[in-house]
């Protein structure tokens, strides 16, 4: 490939393109300005010009997105490689396929979680030769499974070897399998002994606290990755076409956007931090080990300025199996509405739900009479040494997150829920302690200054804890 490349880029590519390594996952990026999009759409581009008639899947969480982003990259890649639209490829906007004069094509992917179909069977009759995730960790991991097992186009056709594409059609038979179906040729062009494609899925990504990060990250700095993934860190000092301005761009972020975005810190977290990240990035889609039939609801009602109030259900075995956000709540009957509704779907009785007094939960009071009523400011329920009952709720979120005990649902892997409980988790600590000795967390109008909003999300987590206060064990008190 005659392209020039950063010397990231040229590694990952020789990664990519060896089908001899046993590699079919490679995560690249881990930093904003890596060159991880023009990588991705390169790669595509190669395969499909040196191997007619393949198919390559371009996918992102959202498609809209992926063409107003991935897809401008794209074409900016066939400029550069002297590719003419017209003549050697035509991009169909309705079937949101790019065709090239040779047959391959190249087919952009909408990965989002849509509730109605949460197996993907979306992508159940797409057949691809090998894919490039941009944003992956935008993506939930079950779009990457599924899509992993798409790739079967095409896989024993070419040979592959060092970018030959000798046709095994035309090439010796060295082996084949118990139905007698050929799986090893020595390839008439390159006289390599070939067993076809490694089925290659490249992956980009932003640091994040999610699958990226428990799959990839974690396991590449322990030494302990998979055989068949490879991760390959890479940040905008690596990329030498990126320009000054964007760099300027990068150095202008606040502190932690900065250490995440430009310098990739993928741990990039207080001393102080009551959820360390590590934790928060095994929350999603982690089975628990036995379900409980009871179910509980709590509720985190709007301010009085319109907020969005947020509403979860969560089993007594610690797994939220609902969440719903109401966007900019106005009345206590929006939030009585859907908390009903829940009632019946879920089997909750009246003394199950707990609830902020706060803004619009004092609308809520006749309602639920029966449940738990959270006065933030309030007494702690089992142990002074808090400062408020909101800090004693926030210490034992704390020391269940840590212990591994809480699981968020498949069915509650949405992006925006995963990336605004991450920031605002990212945000609270245990502060110092005051004269009186009592335990503290950061008051909410420093976290709204912060990141720019009420850490809702984290809230509701924290109203839900009032169902697992336990008098007889007052070990989430104490920190390590």
């Amino acid at each position: 490939m005659k392209k020039k490349f950063n010397k990231k880029q040229k590694k990952a590519l020789r990664i990519l393109l060896n089908h001899k390594n046993g590699v079919n996952e490679l995560l690249y990026g881990g930093a904003a300005g890596g060159g991880k999009t023009w990588l991705g759409c390169s790669f595509a581009l190669y395969l499909c010009l040196n191997y007619p008639g393949i198919r390559f899947l371009i996918g992102r969480a959202r498609l809209s997105i992926l063409e107003q982003t991935t897809l401008n990259t794209l074409y900016a890649v066939l400029k550069d490689w002297g590719l003419n639209e017209g003549t050697d490829y035509n991009y169909n906007g309705k079937s949101h396929e790019l065709k090239l004069s040779n047959g391959s094509i190249i087919i952009m992917k909408d990965l989002f979680l849509y509730p109605k179909d949460p197996d993907f069977d979306n992508l159940g009759g797409l057949e691809i030769t090998a894919s490039f995730v941009d944003e992956s960790n935008q993506v939930v991991e079950k779009a990457i499974t599924v899509l992993k097992t798409r790739h079967r186009w095409m896989l024993n056709y070419y040979c592959g070897i060092n970018g030959c594409n000798g046709e095994t059609s035309k090439s010796k038979v060295l082996e084949r399998d118990e139905n007698n179906e050929p799986i090893k040729w020595k390839c008439h062009q390159c006289g390599n002994d070939t067993e076809g494609f490694i089925p290659k899925m490249l992956l980009s990504c932003n640091p994040a606290k999610n699958w990226v990060y428990s799959k990839f990250y974690k396991p590449w700095t322990e030494d302990k990755l998979e055989a068949f993934r490879q991760f390959i860190q890479a940040t905008s000092n690596d990329n030498t076409k990126l320009t000054k301005a964007y760099k300027n761009v990068l150095d202008q972020l606040d502190h932690m956007s900065r250490k995440r975005l430009r310098d990739g810190d993928w741990d990039n977290e207080s001393a102080d931090a009551l959820f360390k990240m590590d934790k928060i990035a095994v929350l999603w889609g982690r089975e628990l080990p036995c379900e409980s039939e009871t179910h509980y609801i709590a509720i985190d009602p709007a301010g009085t300025g319109g907020d969005a109030a947020e509403i979860i259900v969560i089993s007594g075995s610690k797994v939220v199996k609902e969440w719903i956000t109401i966007p900019k709540a106005k009345k206590p009957s929006e939030i009585i509405e859907v908390v009903e509704r829940l009632q019946r779907k879920w089997g909750v009785d009246e003394y199950g739900i707990a609830y902020d007094v706060d803004g619009l939960g004092w609308g809520l009071n006749d309602a639920f009479e029966y449940g738990y009523q959270i006065f933030n400011n309030g007494t702690p329920i089992e142990n002074k040494v808090f400062q408020n009952l909101k800090a004693e709720l926030y210490f034992k979120l704390s020391q269940v997150i840590e212990d591994e005990e809480l699981s968020i649902s498949a069915e509650c892997q949405t992006l925006e829920i995963q990336e605004e409980l991450t920031r605002e988790m990212q945000v609270i600590e245990e502060v110092e302690i005051d004269k009186d000795g009592k335990r503290k967390i950061t008051p909410k109008n420093v976290i709204k200054q912060t990141i720019g909003r009420s850490p809702n999300k984290a809230d509701v987590l924290a109203y839900a804890m009032r169902f697992f206060l336990d008098e007889s064990d007052s070990s989430y008190i104490i920190l390590d």
